[in-house]
C-alpha cells in the first residue's frame, strides 16, 4: 500500500476501537460467567494487527496470535463470526470444534493457528512456499510472541525459510 488516505486512516482507526471495545467487552461477559472462553487481551496493542494486516491484498494470508485478534476485524472477520467461534456453537467456522484463538478463515486469508507457543511459525513458512511455488507476489505475516523465539521451530523455521528463499 502506498500512500494511506484520510479514509484509510479512520477506517484504521474505527478497526482498533472495535477491537478495544470488543475486548473489553468479552473480558467483562467472561468475568460474569455468561461467555466460556475469554481473550487473551491486546489492549494497548490494537495497532500491530491493523497496521500489519491493512494493506494485505486477497491472496495474502496471515496467522493471527493470541494478542492480536485485530487481525480478524482488518481482513474482514465479523462480530458475529468471532462470537459464534467463542461460544463454540454449531455456526462457528469449525462447527464448535476449536476456540476462536486459533480459528482459520479461508475467505478472508486467515490460517488456522495451534495451540502451540510458536507452532505457528512452520506453518507460515510453508504456506510462504506454496505461494512462491505459485509464482505469486502474495505474502504471509505470522504472529508470535517473544515466548516462541527460545523454541525449536521458530529457529528452524527462519532457517528453513531462508534456505528456501521465502
Amino acid at each position: 500500500m502506498n500512500n494511506l488516505t484520510p479514509t484509510d486512516l479512520i477506517e484504521m482507526y474505527r478497526l482498533m476501537l472495535l477491537s478495544r471495545r470488543f475486548t473489553e467487552r468479552i473480558v467483562q461477559w467472561y468475568k460474569e460467567g455468561r461467555i466460556p472462553q475469554s481473550l487473551h487481551p491486546s489492549i494497548g496493542q490494537e495497532a500491530v494487527g491493523v497496521g500489519a494486516c491493512y494493506g494485505l491484498r486477497s491472496g495474502d494470508w496471515a496467522l493471527p496470535s493470541l494478542r492480536t485478534s485485530e487481525v480478524f476485524w482488518t481482513r474482514g472477520v465479523t462480530i458475529l463470526q468471532q462470537l459464534n467461534a467463542m461460544f463454540g456453537n454449531a455456526a462457528s467456522i469449525s462447527r464448535g470444534k476449536e476456540t476462536s484463538h486459533h480459528a482459520g478463515y479461508p475467505e478472508h486469508g486467515i490460517l488456522a493457528g495451534t495451540g502451540m507457543v510458536g507452532g505457528s511459525i512452520p506453518v507460515a513458512v510453508g504456506a510462504a512456499l506454496a505461494l512462491k511455488m505459485q509464482r505469486t507476489d502474495h505474502v504471509v505475516i505470522d504472529f508470535f510472541g517473544d515466548g516462541a523465539t527460545n523454541r525449536g521451530d521458530f529457529h528452524e523455521a527462519l532457517n528453513l525459510a531462508a534456505v528456501l528463499k521465502v
